[in-house]
């Protein structure tokens, strides 16, 4: 299964807690984890998966290397570097949209209370090409 993530940079504890603890029930042998390289939870996800047993991260790297997390290399086995653009987020996640089979999205909050996130556009984008997401609402989440 190819599964991209995508979430929120300012995580807390709590957040990171629970991020941790889904991806170990969830991921398996043989999944390819699909990140976007930014600081907060695609760091996360991409360094928890890299310590599960046969899961792979691919990670896209956006044009904008302002939100970029500098350890980025460290945590994926594969890697893409998008070439700029006018919109370098949403070709970034565009592009982890095109190589999913579905995406998982760690909001920090309702789309109602943040609708302009990169977290919910590309929540977005992989509604309209027609692939399952599920969606966390991290202040929604108990601890």
């Amino acid at each position: 299964m190819k599964i991209a993530f995508t979430g929120t940079r300012d995580l807390s504890a709590k957040d990171m807690a629970y991020i941790e603890r889904y991806l170990r029930y969830t991921l398996n042998s043989g999944d390819t984890v699909i990140t976007g390289a930014c600081i907060g939870a695609d760091a996360l996800v991409a360094r928890v998966a890299k310590s599960i047993p046969g899961v792979k991260v691919h990670t896209v790297v956006p044009a904008d290397r302002s939100r970029v997390d500098p350890d980025w290399r460290d945590w994926c086995d594969t890697s893409e570097e998008l070439p700029p653009s006018k919109e370098p987020y949403r070709a970034r996640n565009a592009r982890m949209v095109s190589l999913c089979d579905y995406l998982e999205a760690f909001c920090a909050k309702p789309f109602a209370q943040q609708p302009r996130s990169g977290t919910w556009m590309t929540v977005h984008i992989a509604d309209r090409v027609g692939k399952g997401s599920h969606i966390h609402i991290l202040s929604q989440v108990e601890a």
